[in-house]
């Protein structure tokens, strides 16, 4: 029989490789941001999402209910007797000529609190323009 060798084992390396950032602070900044709108844009969509399955929802609700109309209607056809119709037309109304009702003159209408003070303050100018 052939003897198996023995697996060799990938040793871990303990190398430490350093690389130099420019401007560390702007970077974390950009990183941060573009973190940010990751997660802004999949707020949204997993929203879409919602908003996309309650509208599928209410579209087979719509579709259900349309047919559980038309099952109702051929239901009602089938039960109601079968007669023939004559087509009603409506009759036309003879249309009498309306008078003018003449138009009452307006009643001048009672001065609001704030008319009245206005008021009140033009005259007190008007009096202090005359003495001074």
């Amino acid at each position: 029989m052939a003897q198996r060798k023995p697996a060799k084992k990938a040793e871990p390396q303990d190398e430490v490789l350093f690389v130099e950032i420019d401007r560390p602070v702007e970077l974390r900044k950009q990183v941060l941001g573009c973190l940010k709108d990751i997660l802004d844009s999949m707020e949204k969509f997993e929203k879409f999402k919602v908003s996309r399955a309650k509208r599928i929802e209410a579209v087979e609700s719509l579709k259900r209910n349309a047919s559980e109309i038309s099952r109702l209607i051929a239901k009602l056809k089938s039960t109601l007797p079968k007669t023939q119709f004559k087509a009603v037309v409506p009759k036309k109304k003879k249309e009498k000529p309306q008078k003018e009702v003449p138009k009452e003159k307006q009643a001048p209408r009672p001065k609001s609190e704030i008319e009245e003070i206005e008021a009140e303050l033009a005259d007190i100018e008007k009096k202090l323009g005359q003495i001074g």
